[in-house]
């Protein structure tokens, strides 16, 4: 927490020349050497919303931003992406989720993104998803896919090394692919419990993978829906959407701790207060029984990172 608390001062700090009201959303760890924020407000003397990059160096204390990166409005977004007729998934409190089972939907997709086969299951699942959300979703393989070619071969701890290989057997698992490394299974038969989980990040700024955090997280499942929350650091919740085959999708929400919106919304998907956290989507699977969850969505970068992707993996 005083890390975070410091990155977040200097970097608030060293934006007082481009950004009026600005927050800075801090990863809480950093890199081995620099602490990183994401800095949004609105660019000096305008209302325009705008985001810069800084990075803060630990041995000297000192920050140093970026230039200008553009946000789209939350108007523009809204009017780019109309919410589904489709209820937004059921709400969830953190420690005890609620369970109700998925709400049906009337315009489910006719088109899967994806090889294999999508019954009415399926298509009522992608339907709960807004477009915008089921684009990520279809993109997101081909961007994995591509980052772990450009950056194969690192020298990788075994948990990178493990997130990197179930992360590309979830991408290859949308081609129909169903041998290689990493036997998969649906996300959903993830055992109920509290345990530890990891996030990894790949292709972010010129790191070409990177452990961001160690974490506790909670699978909640009763006979309608599986869940997952993490409970420590910045905050998710969602909930697997059986896909074709093994595959599963998620849609869910990050937020900070003092945030109550915590479930996926298509009608309101930036939280209020801070429009970094948010509505949240990926794929998922069980890859040699542990749970990882995959995602390209990088909240308050403009325009988004082709390189990027995450991998959540929540030990067995």
């Amino acid at each position: 927490m005083e890390f975070r608390t410091a990155v977040d001062a200097a970097c608030t700090k060293a934006t007082v020349g481009l950004l009026d009201d600005a927050a800075a959303t801090v990863d809480p760890f950093g890199s081995e050497s620099y602490g990183l924020a994401l800095v949004t407000g609105a660019a000096k003397g305008s209302s325009r919303r705008a985001s810069v990059i800084c990075v803060y160096d630990k041995k000297t204390k000192e920050a140093e931003v970026g230039g200008i990166l553009d946000l789209p409005s939350p108007d523009a977004a809204t009017a780019a992406a109309p919410a589904p007729s489709a209820r937004p998934l059921p709400s969830a409190a953190v420690e005890a989720p609620s369970a109700r089972p998925l709400p049906a939907a009337a315009d489910a997709p006719a088109d899967y993104p994806f090889k294999g086969d999508c019954d009415d299951a399926c298509r009522t699942n992608l339907a709960v998803l807004v477009d915008a959300d089921r684009r990520q979703i279809a993109a997101l393989p081909d961007q994995v896919l591509q980052t772990l070619a450009e950056t194969r071969g690192g020298d990788e701890t075994s948990g990178i090394a493990f997130a990197r290989m179930a992360a590309e057997r979830l991408a290859r698992a949308t081609a129909g692919e169903t041998g290689g490394e990493g036997a998969l299974k649906p996300a959903g038969a993830v055992a109920a419990g509290t345990r530890a989980c990891t996030v990894y990040w790949f292709g972010f700024l010129d790191k070409p993978s990177q452990k961001v955090g160690s974490h506790r997280c909670k699978i909640d499942k009763d006979e309608t829906e599986v869940r997952v929350t993490k409970l420590t650091g910045d905050g998710l919740t969602a909930q697997f959407l059986p896909l074709a085959g093994d595959l599963s999708a998620y849609a869910g929400r990050s937020y900070l701790a003092e945030q109550t919106e915590r479930d996926y919304d298509g009608k309101h998907p930036d939280n209020e207060e801070n429009a970094n956290f948010g509505n949240k989507v990926g794929l998922a699977g069980l890859v040699d029984d542990q749970l990882a969850l995959v995602s390209i969505d990088e909240r308050g970068m403009s325009p988004q990172d082709p390189t990027f992707f995450e991998v959540i993996v929540v030990d067995r």
